[in-house]
């Protein structure tokens, strides 16, 4: 398998359709439905990168953002968002909370797994 990608959905749809592309492109993908999950999952597991739906139960995604941002081990883990908010770069910047994409649903799969491609190609080096 190939690098560990972390998708954090709770949209089962959302989550299985991005999951069966991923893992058709050689990706080791780690699930969680909740910002909680996605931190016991990264406390176990070494992650490149992470996919990260906005509106989650439990822990949302700009807590775990801060949460991700603020620990020394995952600060540097590159995130793409996706969610269902109109320009939600504008709201991340506002939050101060830098990510390397953002999707708007409904996006298109093939074009999460070229971002996720392109993420892991530019922090290979870093």
């Amino acid at each position: 398998m190939g690098k560990h990608i972390l998708l954090v959905e709770d949209n089962s749809d959302h989550h299985f359709i991005l999951k069966a592309h991923l893992e058709a492109e050689d990706y080791q993908v780690f699930s969680a439905d909740n910002g909680l999950k996605a931190l016991k999952i990264l406390a176990k597991e070494k992650i490149d990168l992470m996919i990260l739906d906005l509106w989650l139960p439990k822990l949302d995604g700009f807590a775990f953002l801060q949460s991700l941002r603020a620990h020394p081990e995952w600060s540097a883990i590159p995130v793409i968002i996706t969610t269902g908010v109109e320009r939600p770069k504008d709201i991340l910047d506002l939050a101060g909370l830098e990510v390397g994409n953002c999707f708007t649903k409904p996006y298109e799969p093939v074009d999460v797994v070229a971002a996720v491609g392109s993420l892991l190609l530019s922090t290979a080096g870093a």
